[in-house]
């Protein structure tokens, strides 16, 4: 599952967008949490989750709402690891973009090194 974050100050935050079938939509907020955003920070290769803000806190979205919810545990590789609805467009249903989930990661990867240094 293709994600990129929209809208925000820098590219690891914003509204989350999921590309199916060459078509960009949105994720709703529903279920959204703190899990859901360290999973989407980590596929995005942005460092770790410090927001996941909802109620289209970057706007709202254009196009389909392609997910009603993710249910991560906060330790899988990719969204399309965690439990989630069936893609589809669920604006047919009632779901309206002022809902669409967000996320603010760090930005920065890190690394832990431990050595001696010597002088």
């Amino acid at each position: 599952m293709e994600l990129r974050l929209k809208d925000g100050a820098h590219r690891c935050e914003g509204r989350v967008e999921v590309k199916h079938q060459g078509e960009w939509g949105t994720v709703y907020d529903g279920y959204w949490n703190m899990k859901d955003a360290s999973v989407v920070c980590r596929q995005l290769e942005c460092g770790v989750a410090i927001g996941f803000p909802g109620w289209a806190y970057f706007g709202p979205g254009l196009g389909p709402i392609w997910l009603s919810y993710t249910l991560c545990e906060g330790t899988e590789s990719t969204v399309s690891d965690c439990r989630h609805s069936d893609i589809r467009d669920y604006r047919n249903v009632s779901y309206f973009h002022d809902w669409d989930a967000g996320v603010v990661c760090s930005g920065k990867s890190c690394l832990i090194w431990q050595g001696i240094s010597s002088r």
